[in-house]
């Protein structure tokens, strides 16, 4: 099965770590408390910021990305912590 396989690639030193689960109400209350980092430098429409945003998830994502960017619904400070695209910027938005 395909989430056994994903599962068998999380080191056991870090297994406690992840957690897995599938859609579903307890998905929503889990994400509603979570930190969901988006990294990626290019997006058209990412479905999956804004099914965090919609149950409450602290967002940090990457505002060189065109689907977060200036003219999208994520403002920084108000509704998502943008960071400028490099590891040090996202490092700090972390702190």
């Amino acid at each position: 099965e395909y989430a056994e396989r994903v599962r068998a690639m999380v080191p056991a030193a870090l297994s406690k770590r992840f957690i897995f689960t599938g859609p579903g109400q307890g998905r929503d209350v889990l994400l509603g408390r979570s930190i969901v980092v988006i990294p990626s430098d290019f997006e058209a429409l990412n479905l999956t910021a804004y099914e965090a945003q919609a149950v409450g998830s602290v967002l940090v994502l990457n505002g060189k990305c065109p689907a977060f960017a200036a003219g999208s619904p994520f403002r920084d400070g108000q509704n998502a912590h943008l960071f400028d695209g490099t590891i040090d910027g996202l490092a700090a938005v972390l702190e």
